[in-house]
């Protein structure tokens, strides 16, 4: 196989989703069940894996856990909304 040859094959490949590797960065209030984050890593790698045709493999999801007083809507944490 000639050089030619190998790029057009990686590009094929790329464009078929082999090596592509979406990265879903998701970022939540804390609080949620194991149950709950194992429920939403499994269906968000669904959604890239039908929507972006790659492979479950290839997916990676990362959940970032907001303490509630690191997060405000409208100048009021998250931990003082929960105390009113």
């Amino acid at each position: 196989m000639c050089q030619s040859d190998s790029f057009v094959k990686r590009s094929y490949q790329r464009l078929k989703g082999e090596f592509m590797m979406p990265l879903a960065q998701i970022h939540i209030l804390e609080g949620r069940t194991p149950e709950q984050k194992k429920k939403m890593i499994t269906e968000v790698t669904a959604a890239l894996v039908n929507s972006l045709d790659v492979q479950p493999e290839n997916v990676r999801v990362v959940i970032y856990e907001v303490p509630k007083s690191h997060w405000s809507i409208g100048g009021m944490t998250m931990e003082e909304r929960e105390k009113k």
